[in-house]
């Protein structure tokens, strides 16, 4: 299992390497700025040894957010087993308590998006959303539809966040 490619060119941003999480912000951004969260899918299958904040999609992700005027973040887990949700929906609490005293990140104003099986982790912020937390997304592939051509849905216009 490779490393897939973003499927937009990737703007240019600051990343910032912090212990379980990277951080994008735009060139010369000293604003207080919303933060969209984006956490990696799991179960991470085994032996893989690159970082899943290291892929290009969510190294894309991250610069993207930053370039729409947001503070791009994303969050590692080590989920490597469904045994392991408990541990790493604790790693992301524990990661946001760090994000939201981050410089420039409006501990009030946070996305969080899942990404694959990480969705499994989304069920406590469903449940028992804080107030702090603005919205939550979750994507997750339809194998079905693999072989046919993709099509893009728009989904319908919400409130702005930032």
């Amino acid at each position: 299992m490779e490393p897939q490619p973003f499927v937009l060119d990737t703007p240019d941003a600051i990343r910032e390497r912090h212990e379980s999480f990277d951080v994008y912000r735009a060139e010369g951004e000293h604003l207080l700025r919303s933060a969209v969260v984006f956490v990696h899918g799991g179960p991470r299958p085994p032996g893989v040894e690159w970082r899943p904040r290291d892929q290009p999609v969510f190294v894309g992700y991250g610069s993207t957010a930053a370039a729409s005027g947001f503070v791009g973040i994303v969050v590692e887990h080590h989920m490597a087993s469904l045994a392991e949700c408990s541990a790493a929906a604790d790693e992301i609490v524990t990661g946001l308590e760090q994000i939201r005293m981050l410089p420039g990140v409006d501990p009030n104003r946070i996305a969080l998006w899942f990404f694959s099986g990480s969705g499994l982790l989304a069920a406590t912020w469903l449940r028992d959303p804080p107030t702090w937390l603005r919205c939550i997304a979750l994507t997750y592939r339809d194998h079905r539809r693999a072989e046919r051509k993709t099509r893009i849905r728009h989904a319908r216009p919400h409130r702005r966040i930032a």
